[in-house]
């Protein structure tokens, strides 16, 4: 492991990258300077997605495990009552299964019920009818909350931004977009007669890939955008702090 200010940074990337500085993080947007991309900031950006992923699915997923392992074994539930937190991996491929097969669904179930109150009280989803918008609703809910949860929980612990609640509105309108050209893809290829063929290309290796390297590509973009501020926050001040140390000298006693 190496040192990082207030980071530490996984074994991986310890030959590429010993230390981050405030410079390898000072500039978070990507798209209009992709020619200047460089390979370092390439592992860091790697490494700001691998932290997030990792660090939330061992924290997570290991409470998880304890509390399970505790509460079979003093016989409060069955293990059938702990199914896994996580899906799995190979599941991540489209961002829309990321969110929805993949991550954990810890408080998806109660903040759908509020998008469905939402969808209701806008007429969009009634008992035996579902307007088209409806769903799309209920997942803009359920990403607001989760935005607000996790951002309230940011200004509680020191923060003064709004990224949390950027950061999950961001992954909605990029499941939202997602969507749409999903639905306008296979809507041309039934017109053209080639749905079948599309159906078989989206459960191949190749659909899987497609969907794979567009959700790596979206978090290899938008992640930065949301762990750069603050990490330049954090670099920055133990860079100031450890300058003062430098220059501080010890005077021994007379």
């Amino acid at each position: 492991m190496a040192c990082t200010g207030a980071y530490m940074l996984p074994a991986i990337f310890v030959e590429t990258m010993v230390e981050i500085y405030p410079e390898d993080v000072a500039q978070s947007a990507l798209l209009m300077r992709l020619s200047s991309l460089t390979a370092r900031e390439t592992v860091v950006r790697l490494y700001a997605v691998a932290s997030w992923i990792w660090g939330s699915f061992m924290l997570m997923d290991g409470i998880h495990t304890i509390l399970a392992v505790v509460t079979v074994i003093t016989g409060l539930f069955r293990p059938a009552d702990w199914p896994p937190l996580f899906g799995k991996p190979t599941e991540a491929c489209g961002l829309r299964r990321f969110w929805g097969r993949f991550w954990h669904r810890l408080a998806v179930r109660s903040y759908s019920n509020y998008g469905r109150l939402v969808a209701q009280s806008f007429g969009m989803l009634q008992h035996s009818h579902r307007t088209p918008g409806a769903g799309a609703v209920i997942a803009f809910t359920v990403f607001l909350i989760s935005g607000l949860t996790h951002q309230v929980i940011s200004w509680r612990l020191g923060t003064n931004d709004w990224l949390d609640l950027q950061w999950y509105l961001l992954n909605f309108a990029a499941c939202f977009a997602e969507t749409v050209i999903v639905s306008a893809v296979r809507s041309a290829a039934k017109q053209a007669g080639w749905a079948r063929e599309l159906a078989v290309i989206e459960r191949s290796w190749l659909g899987w890939a497609i969907g794979f390297m567009w959700t790596f590509s979206f978090f290899f973009w938008g992640v930065p955008l949301w762990k750069f501020p603050r990490l330049h926050k954090q670099v920055t001040s133990f860079d100031r702090w450890m300058s003062i140390f430098s220059k501080m000298t010890i005077v021994p006693p007379t």
